[in-house]
């Protein structure tokens, strides 16, 4: 009976899910544009290596030397800015309290370094803004590191 229970009580649980946490430090800078404007957020996401080695490299390493060539990175990196782009990329900023649409990024390029990915990317505001002359806020997050 013991055996019987145990087999009823092991075939109706359901199977773990489980939902990866995704480490990365990010670093923003903003750059002047002409008139002193906003001309461009510049954005330096590195990823932790247990997601870099055991996602990404696993993922992109399609001649399995543990490498990422160029072709690989591109392929990355085209992927990190097709899924991205549905996440308006992880950045939002706001002027006066009203959200500041940012252009998409034309490109996203990764590379490899020590065992861990780095994102690098760029986009601009529209309108152009001027930091001087109104309140504004910006948040960026790569994914995991936070919520807006």
């Amino acid at each position: 009976m013991p055996a019987v229970a145990a087999a009823v009580l092991f075939a109706s649980t359901a199977p773990a899910s489980v939902h990866p946490h995704v480490f990365a430090e990010a670093r923003l800078e903003v750059t002047v544009g002409p008139g002193e404007t906003v001309g461009s957020l510049r954005h330096v996401w590195r990823f932790d290596e247990v997601f870099s080695s055991g996602e990404v490299l696993l993922a992109f390493d399609a001649n399995q030397d543990l490498n990422l060539d160029n072709a690989e990175l591109e392929a990355a990196g085209a992927t990190f800015h097709q899924s991205l782009a549905e996440f308006d990329y992880f950045q939002f900023m706001t002027i006066d309290g009203k959200d500041v649409e940012l252009a998409a990024p034309e490109q996203l390029m990764v590379t490899f370094e020590d065992g861990q990915m780095i994102v690098l990317f760029e986009s601009k505001p529209m309108p152009s803004i001027s930091p001087t002359t109104r309140s504004w806020q910006r948040q960026a997050c790569p994914p995991g590191a936070g919520n807006r």
